[in-house]
Formats: C-alpha cells, sequence, structure tokens
C-alpha cells in the first residue's frame, strides 16, 4: 500500500457511512416533509440526527480523523432501536404505527441499518470497558424528559399513551427508571454482541 493511502477497510466504512448517513437524512424528508407538525417525534429526531453523525463520520473517515467514541454510536443505536421496539409491539394490535413508505425505513429498515453498522464497524471490544454501556440511555431518556416538560406545559406529550394530568411526577419517575432500565438491558445485549464479533 502507498503511504499515505487509506486502508480498504477505512474506505469501507467511510462508503458505508456516506450510504446510511444519505438514506437516514431522505427518509426523514421524505416522510416528514409533507407533515412537519410531528417533527418532534423521536422517529425524526433519532434518524435525522444519526443521518448527521454519519455524514460527519463519513467526512472524518475520509480526512483519516480519529474514530467517535463507541459510546456515541451506542447512545444512538439504543435511541433508534427504541423506535424499533415501540413498533414492533404496535404489531399486537395495542396501538397502530405507520409502516407505508419512507416510514418503513424510518421506523424498520434504519435501526437495523444502524445497529448492523455498530455491530460491524465499531469495536467495543478494544477499549475493554462496560461502563459506557449505562450511558446509553441517556438520550432517549433526556428526550423523554423533555416531552414530559413540554406536556406538562403544553398540555399534551408527542406520544399520547398518557395524558398530562394522569402522569404525576412521581409516576414519570417511575415510567423513566423503568424505561432506563428496559433501555441499559438493550445496551448491555448489543455492547456483549459487539465484543463477541470482535472477539480476538
Amino acid at each position: 500500500m502507498e503511504e499515505g493511502a487509506m486502508p480498504q477497510k477505512q474506505r469501507i466504512r467511510a462508503a458505508v457511512s456516506l450510504g446510511i448517513g444519505v438514506l437516514l437524512i431522505v427518509t426523514v424528508i421524505v416522510g416528514y416533509f409533507p407533515q412537519p407538525q410531528y417533527i418532534k417525534e423521536l422517529t425524526c429526531i433519532s434518524n435525522f440526527g444519526l443521518g448527521i453523525l454519519f455524514l460527519v463520520s463519513a467526512i472524518r473517515q475520509l480526512r483519516g480523523k480519529k474514530e467517535w467514541p463507541g459510546l456515541v454510536y451506542g447512545c444512538g443505536v439504543v435511541t433508534i432501536l427504541l423506535v424499533f421496539i415501540i413498533c414492533m409491539v404496535s404489531l399486537t394490535g395495542m396501538y397502530r404505527m405507520n409502516f407505508q413508505g419512507a416510514f418503513l425505513f424510518l421506523h424498520v429498515i434504519n435501526p437495523l441499518m444502524v445497529l448492523a453498522y455498530y455491530l460491524v464497524f465499531v469495536d467495543e471490544k478494544s477499549r475493554g470497558r462496560a461502563r459506557g454501556v449505562f450511558l446509553m440511555p441517556c438520550a432517549a431518556i433526556l428526550y423523554l424528559l423533555a416531552d414530559y416538560i413540554g406536556g406538562k406545559v403544553g398540555g399534551a406529550f408527542v406520544y399520547g399513551f398518557f395524558e398530562p394530568a394522569e402522569l404525576s411526577f412521581f409516576s414519570a419517575v417511575l415510567v423513566g427508571a423503568v424505561l432506563y432500565l428496559m433501555l441499559l438491558a438493550v445496551g448491555f445485549v448489543v455492547y456483549f454482541i459487539n465484543g463477541r464479533l470482535h472477539k480476538r
């Protein structure tokens, strides 16, 4: 390999980062541009935020910059998997989610692609510390906290699972703690699988 040439693995990762980033952002635009009143949804914010992350990552990778810490991707994975899990539970008939057009990508395909990227390209094994897993649910929890505050002030939550008047502060803390533990379990599962895949 010529001096200064980019390793093939890094070129592949940059190309995949660019492709995923473009797809995430395009599907957000296609899905939410006709109905901008719904851009506060976690589906929109997580897909768009990760799209920006992947585009910036692709630029950094092409320029040979140091990779983001695995925790950055891990937070994104857990957040977008929350979207995926909520949508999969809807298939039981408890509530309805949109799987038409761009939303099939936003709710199903994009989360699975982000998960696959994390498992294939992010090497958590080399870091050797699992303490960061406890921070993986933080982005999703911060979104839910913002939704709780906005719902109490504005009179409606982004998702109508609860009415603001029905959810006291104590109940919100309890729900938040349960969700954190559930997302923490998701984080440990993907972290464990990642470690097994990158085991040397």
